[in-house]
């Protein structure tokens, strides 16, 4: 498949016919493309990289060489583009691969690319190294089941200057797409859009800097929403996108903390490196084990699917992303691991809720405000607490008004708090009949 306009259609026109882009007859060859396309062309579901069919429980992906593998459980196969109906378009930088017969003890996934990260640990973090290494590993699988999961959490490390944070996914993106996959930093919306509309998989690098516009588009790539926006060079004309993307994040200092986009972070915490391989050897490590691990990831990918086929069991969930905490649970339990999942689940809804809660100043009031006895278990409005905590937050020299600087905004903030505040206070709300709210905190043992 090639796309109308792009330059490996141009480069294919000038090979078979001659004409260059710049030539009249060109823009009279792709204006009679277009109109044959609509009026004689099949409309087709077109995928990116990789399509799990859910019906017929077979999972399809695309060798970037006009060939898919077609796993269905029992088999691989590798089939023409567009055969069974399943077409796919890709990316001019992704580069083929081959897959192999790998022998009982050969193991290339977890000893390239999850071991060596260094996840943090100790009483400051909420997940072992350990459980982080498997979380990670499952949301690594979760990528090939796109179609499953109309909502998507945000795969987010955070760490230092010298974690190898932007290498993570550097070693993730090379290996499913290539050697041309790179991070990239945030720069303008615009920029943010095009790319979680035109890829599947897509890494952002630094992102430390307060952006007025990222909670939202956060929010909108997690949950699946749509994107409009004005066509170019017209008034009034309107484009919608759907993005399908996976979306990658880190940061040292993040600032997208609102309290729906921390609930939709797969948060990993990373330590420095105590020592540090060079980038092209980690590199170069993965060019050369590519199809390897590639190799690996069919294999156990040929088994997931064959348990999805049978798997049946009803799973609840009080996580947020019940889509990925479905199907991750589910993978989980190909590795006899159903009930260590559900705890780290569990984890980290409250690593969550630090992340959010950390440095936050209506929390960081509200710590000190119950340092006062006759606070514990205190009926208050929102608004008689806005008024103390504006006293101490003046006192104390913490910038609540930063984040609500009136009390209705005071009263939406708590409200979106709460939620998290539970994880560490007993927090009980009575509502009058005039529907005002009142709170009670006190703090867990």
């Amino acid at each position: 498949l090639y796309r109308i306009g792009e330059k490996p259609f141009e480069i294919k026109i000038f090979k078979w016919y001659g004409l260059n882009r710049t030539e009249r007859e060109y823009d009279y060859l792709v204006a009679n493309l277009e109109s044959q396309a609509s009026l004689l062309g099949k409309q087709t579901e077109v995928y990116h990289f990789a399509y799990y069919d859910p019906a017929n429980h077979v999972l399809y992906i695309d060798n970037n060489d006009s060939q898919i593998y077609r796993l269905d459980g029992k088999s691989v196969e590798l089939i023409p583009n567009g055969e069974y109906g399943i077409l796919f378009l890709g990316k001019q930088f992704y580069e083929p691969f081959v897959i192999r017969e790998l022998g009982a003890d050969e193991k290339f996934i977890e000893p390239i690319l999850v071991e060596p990260i260094n996840f943090a640990k100790g009483m400051q973090v909420n997940l072992s190294p350990d459980e982080q290494r498997m979380i990670y590993l499952i949301w690594i699988y979760s990528l090939f089941f796109e179609s499953i999961l109309p909502t998507k959490p945000l795969c987010t490390f955070i760490g230092p200057m010298g974690s190898g944070k932007s290498t993570i996914f550097k070693t993730i993106g090379k290996t499913l797409f290539g050697n041309s996959f790179n991070v990239t930093p945030i720069t303008k919306q615009d920029a943010f859009r095009a790319a979680i509309c035109n890829n599947y998989l897509v890494a952002f690098d630094n992102v430390d800097g307060k952006i007025g516009w990222l909670n939202d588009d956060l929010a909108v790539a997690a949950t699946g929403g749509n994107i409009t926006l004005r066509e170019l060079y017209t008034t009034n004309r309107e484009i919608t996108f759907s993005p399908r993307c996976f979306l990658c994040l880190n940061a040292r200092e993040p600032q997208f903390k609102r309290d729906d986009v921390a609930s939709r972070l797969l948060l990993f915490r990373v330590e420095t490196l105590e020592s540090c391989r060079s980038e092209y050897e980690i590199y170069e490590q993965i060019f050369n084990h590519r199809n390897d691990l590639w190799s690996e990831l069919i294999r156990n990918l040929n088994n997931i699917v064959a348990a999805l086929a049978v798997d049946k069991e009803p799973f609840m969930s009080k996580w947020r992303m019940a889509d990925w905490a479905t199907l991750g649970w589910r993978i989980a339990k190909t590795d006899n691991s159903a009930d260590v999942f559900i705890d780290l689940l569990n984890k980290m809804t409250v690593a969550q809720s630090e992340f959010l809660l950390d440095d936050d100043p209506v929390a960081e009031c509200l710590e000190y405000w119950l340092q006062d006895t006759k606070n514990v278990g205190r009926e208050v409005t929102s608004g008689e607490l806005y008024k103390e905590f504006t006293r101490i937050a003046e006192e104390d020299k913490i910038p609540l008004d930063k984040v609500c600087n009136s009390p209705s905004a005071f009263g939406k903030k708590l409200k979106g708090l709460t939620k998290s505040l539970q994880n560490f206070y007993q927090v009980e709300i009575n509502v009058d009949a005039r529907n005002k709210r009142y709170y009670k905190f006190t703090p867990k043992e």
